[in-house]
């Protein structure tokens, strides 16, 4: 989006699988199940992550996060 853009507005699941949230709570990170066999951004049809992971694309990539 910012390729094409200045601004980006990013919006994120919520999940509501224990198990799924459980990983999330002792790792905090997207977990790798397997269901979800791929890291967040790896995936061909959909990238699932949570904030804490965003947050840290954003910041490999240079990305400036505006208002969260």
């Amino acid at each position: 989006m910012l390729r094409i853009g200045r601004n980006a507005s990013v919006s994120f699941p919520n999940f509501s699988c224990w198990r799924v949230r459980l990983k999330l709570l002792t790792g905090g990170h997207m977990p790798v199940t397997e269901t979800l066999d791929q890291r967040w951004y790896d995936t061909a049809n959909i990238q699932l992550c949570i904030i804490k992971d965003f947050v840290a694309l954003c910041r490999e990539l240079g990305i400036r996060i505006e208002k969260r």
